[in-house]
């Protein structure tokens, strides 16, 4: 009883420092999106920031297996894979904004304020669009 006990409480302390380094990191992107003149740290801070929050949801799947897998075996298994695809998709784009700094004059940056899933979809949108128009430019 006393190991799951540890365990809740990392378990806790990880989803605070998850969520607090998405939310400062977010917003500390968020801020170099808005003034692209200015110095490139708070990208880089950012980011960091954001993949330091994937190590701690992969920490909490890590750390749920043995609980969850007293219940269902698979769903545990599930359930670490699902955090390790989140923390694998934190970092991929983590990276995506760390490549665009040196092509960034080209492309208009948009500032998000509407429901997070809508700004995924539109995202994935937009990226898409400039990144076929780019090919499709450079077949002619």
């Amino acid at each position: 009883m006393k190991s799951t006990k540890r365990i809740a409480v990392i378990v806790g302390l990880l989803f605070l420092v998850s969520t607090l380094t998405f939310m400062i990191g977010s917003n500390q992107i968020r801020s170099f999106l808005i003034d692209v003149s200015q110095n490139k740290s708070p990208l880089f801070l950012g980011v960091i920031l954001e993949i330091i929050c994937g190590v701690a949801v992969v920490g909490i799947g890590v750390l749920m297996f043995p609980i969850l897998k007293l219940f269902k075996k698979r769903l545990a298994l599930g359930y670490v894979i699902f955090r390790i695809i989140e923390c694998t998709i934190i970092i991929v784009g983590g990276i995506y904004l760390l490549s665009l700094l040196e092509f960034m004059w080209k492309y208009e940056m948009i500032i998000f304020v509407s429901l997070p899933w809508e700004d995924l979809y539109f995202l994935i949108y937009y990226i898409c669009q400039n990144l076929f128009r780019d090919i499709c430019l450079d077949l002619e």
